[in-house]
């Protein structure tokens, strides 16, 4: 792709210093076109991913100077005659891209307008600083009940009732009987009264069969 840029460039470069009274305008513009295209494809190809490895290289200029350098007149075919503070920026893209650039003027235009129209720069300010109060109000707020949260010791036992278990583990108070005997007491008080209203009957029969002689 570079070897085809140079070849375009080179080429229109012959072209126009020779042909340069007889070229026709819509040409030189297809030739611009082609070369700006050519251009568009490297920068595509440097910012993706694949070219990450040129991304590691870093230029940096050891010497700047004003004076004209035979040697870099050699290298950039008498493109570049010195070294100087005005071209470093453009070749070594110390300069940020043009999008950054961009927004970065935007930034600063937004900023000067502000500067400009003090009373809505101020009301923006005193509705950030009521924003502010209010989060730390909302801050101090919870930090406090935190605090108190804290100091209050829940309650884990109780003394009474500590003392009622206790009680009856050891003694059995207030433990209620697991059977009752009174079904029992009940039981035994029918079969006595059973047997006694036997014995009557048994002495009534006794006295109508042998009845007592009458004393006279």
């Amino acid at each position: 792709l570079l070897e085809a840029l140079f070849k375009i460039l080179k080429a229109f470069k012959v072209r126009f210093l020779k042909c340069w009274q007889s070229c026709k305008w819509p040409s030189l513009l297809n030739s611009f076109r082609v070369i700006s295209s050519q251009f568009n494809s490297i920068l595509q190809l440097l910012r993706s991913d694949r070219a990450s490895h040129f991304k590691n290289y870093v230029f940096l200029p050891i010497k700047l100077s004003v004076e004209v350098d035979a040697d870099l007149e050699a290298a950039t075919e008498n493109r570049l005659h010195a070294w100087t503070h005005a071209v470093v920026p453009d070749y070594l893209r110390t300069k940020p891209d043009p999008q950054v650039e961009q927004k970065d003027q935007q930034i600063s235009n937004q900023v000067q307008q502000r500067i400009c129209n003090p009373e809505s720069l101020q009301k923006q300010i005193t509705a950030f600083n009521r924003c502010l109060n209010c989060i730390l109000d909302s801050l101090n707020a919870s930090i406090r009940d935190s605090e108190m949260d804290g100091r209050k010791t829940s309650k884990t036992s109780d003394g009474e009732d500590t003392a009622l278990l206790v009680a009856a583990i050891l003694k059995g108070q207030n433990v209620k009987p697991a059977y009752s005997a009174t079904p029992a007491s009940s039981r035994g008080s029918s079969g006595d009264s059973g047997h006694s209203k036997a014995s009557k009957a048994q002495v009534r029969i006794a006295t109508t069969h042998h009845p007592v002689p009458y004393n006279r």
